[in-house]
């Protein structure tokens, strides 16, 4: 895990020394044990390194292979072991324990179709002498990030936009993207970002520059959207359960992997103790292995003693944090500048209080339970779509299982069905609030997005592949990328197990919900793990921040006035003096596009109406 950087010239010119340190340096962050550079011709490499496997010098990068490749890599091939043997009975030659060799090496023997036999998450890129090229490719899921930019016939690359921000020649705001942020909350959906000019590698794609003509050609490699329906093999809930845990359980043991101590993020709920429960076991290393526990400022909203429950008899320490709300407006300027781009509620910060005690504790690595909730049906919106599967009967008799063991009433469904479903309605709420906003800003939405977005909540199996891939997890893990990476910790995710991902999203609906319990077939595998308490909760909290972060009136005012982002588009008086809602969201956009405006001194809003989704 690491942070990379790199200056590819489109017109064979050389690369500078000092210019691709300079882009390094902005990710010094992400790799605080060491750097390491490459420039030769047209070509420049920089790396930030987070030492995980093999911390010997051998494991440094940029890494140079049979004198013909260079590469730079940021994340974990967790497979190296086996395909390091494979490769080994080819005939290659290793000389260190890192899977970055390992990367080089498959590389040079399958070529650009190495990357299929890859698990785990990635974001490299591979400069190659002989064909005159660099080759650059991002994990199936996105979990690792890689961001590129075209400036004055030169190419750039970088784990994170603020690598490459200070390139710009004007900081100008994504006018689209904006407006679908502050309409919608939608973010990372597409590969363009609230940076006019810099783009997101997609998710399951390679990209290719050919040196000498200066060509660049993309290509995709994996899509969740051609992974097939439900699985027609008739198998018992058994059956389904023991798979389902065992692929589950082999995705935690390659992901314990480390030559670092590990830890986990433990909440208390479902995920979260899952993987604790299943990691304490197979946790072979020196140290003890740790789970951290965030306590909310709310303590109506406290799930501290489900982690103490799920932790006891394990082998497992629980380490429980308490941030003030002091602390949390001490860091939420720094959050911002280090999340990159605006997000969509503050509750990024305790993720970020987690990440910070993992380093305090010790844990270069840390587990998590990111996108169970997308694989398996977890959030509440999703009910409708699958109620919507079944026949009237059916469908009656769910919804009232719903209410009882989901805790959702009628009329809220009903109300996500209108939300989620149907773009007209959405779009008569936006206009609800014009009086906000500048003269037809509303009306300039994206209406094939909404459309979209809202199709896709009409059929539960194509809803979870757009969750997956276009709408919902990309966001997510852009949090935790950041929150980790901030503090020098290696974020894993056993739920993104490709071959994991692709028996869920196969998964019969039936066995995601039944009546009315959502992930039913991880409560049914993990009955012999944790206590019925955990198993069979009906409520899901997440973390709400503090309403003093509005009750400021001052400061909110102040901030909002600062912004000529917002002057552009919406008559700030009026936002400022309108009650603060008691979710803050709305609020918390207006709010925090202010705040990231003035930590990247953004200019001006381009207007383009011509980007496309990812789901396009």
């Amino acid at each position: 895990m690491c942070g990379i950087a790199g200056i590819v010239s489109l017109d064979s010119k050389s690369v500078e020394f000092e210019y691709i340190k300079r882009l390094t340096a902005r990710a010094r962050h992400r790799g605080l044990d060491g750097d390491g550079y490459f420039v030769e011709d047209g070509v420049g490499f920089g790396h930030r390194r987070l030492s995980i496997l093999d911390l010997s010098k051998n494991g440094a990068q940029p890494m140079s292979y049979l004198d013909r490749y260079v590469l730079v890599h940021n994340g974990e091939i967790y497979n190296y072991i086996e395909l390091k043997l494979e490769l080994s009975g080819k005939g290659y030659r290793f000389s260190s324990n890192s899977d970055s060799e390992v990367v080089l090496a498959a590389y040079d023997c399958w070529g650009a179709e190495a990357v299929n036999k890859f698990e785990g998450m990635w974001a490299f890129a591979i400069y190659d002498r002989m064909k005159m090229q660099v080759f650059l490719s991002r994990d199936r899921f996105g979990i690792k990030p890689l961001y590129y930019m075209e400036q004055d016939r030169l190419f750039f690359f970088a784990s994170e936009p603020k690598q490459l921000v200070p390139e710009l020649r004007s900081r100008a705001v994504n006018g689209d993207v904006l407006r679908s942020y502050l309409l919608i909350g939608m973010e990372d959906f597409s590969r363009e970002t609230f940076f006019q000019g810099i783009f997101s590698l997609d998710p399951g794609s390679n990209l290719t520059i050919n040196l000498e003509t200066g060509v660049r050609q993309t290509n995709v490699y994996y899509s969740v959207s051609d992974i097939p329906r439900q699985d027609s093999i008739n198998r018992s809930l058994q059956e389904y359960c023991d798979e389902f845990r065992e692929l589950l359980s082999n995705s935690i043991e390659l992901r314990l992997r480390s030559d670092v101590q590990v830890g986990t993020c433990l909440s208390g709920g479902l995920d979260s103790s899952s993987i604790a429960a299943i990691a304490s076991r197979k946790y072979v290393g020196d140290a003890e292995f740790i789970g951290i526990h965030a306590r909310p400022f709310d303590h109506a909203r406290d799930e501290s003693r489900f982690a103490k429950m799920a932790a006891e008899g394990l082998r497992l320490k629980l380490a429980i944090i308490e941030p003030t709300e002091s602390e949390y407006h001490d860091e939420i300027d720094r959050i911002i500048f280090q999340q990159d781009e605006p997000f969509g509620t503050p509750s990024v910060v305790m993720q970020d209080f987690v990440m910070r005690r993992a380093r305090e504790l010790g844990c270069k690595v840390m587990l998590d339970g990111q996108a169970g909730d997308e694989l398996l049906l977890g959030y509440q919106r999703y009910f409708p779509s699958y109620l919507s599967s079944l026949n009237f009967l059916k469908a009656t008799i769910a919804a009232f299982q719903v209410k009882f063991n989901a805790d959702i009433g009628l009329m809220r469904l009903l109300l996500y069905r209108l939300y989620f479903t149907n773009p007209r309605w959405r779009l008569m709420r936006l206009k609800q609030y014009r009086r906000y906003f500048q003269d037809g800003y509303i009306e300039k939405i994206d209406k094939n997005l909404l459309r979209q977005w809202t199709q896709s909540f009409k059929d539960v199996n194509e809803l979870q592949r757009s969750e997956v891939g276009y709408f919902q997890l990309s966001h997510l893990l852009r949090y935790e990328d950041r929150s980790s990476m901030r503090h020098g910790v290696e974020a894993r995710l056993p739920f993104l197990d490709h071959k994991l991902v692709e028996f869920s999203l196969k998964l019969p609906n039936s066995l995601k919900i039944r009546s009315g319990w959502s992930k039913y077939i991880l409560r049914k595998a993990m009955v012999s793990e944790l206590p019925a308490e955990i198993l069979w909760r009906r409520n899901k909290f997440g973390f709400e921040p503090p309403l003093s972060i509005f009750s400021d009136e001052q400061n909110f005012a102040e901030t909002l006035r600062k912004s000529s982002i917002l002057k552009e588009i919406v008559d700030i008086e009026q936002v400022i003096a309108r009650p603060r809602t008691s979710s803050g969201i709305s609020d918390w956009r207006f709010f925090n596009i202010a705040k990231w405006e003035a930590a990247f001194g953004m200019s001006n809003i381009v207007e383009t109406n011509d980007f496309i989704s990812r789901a396009a």
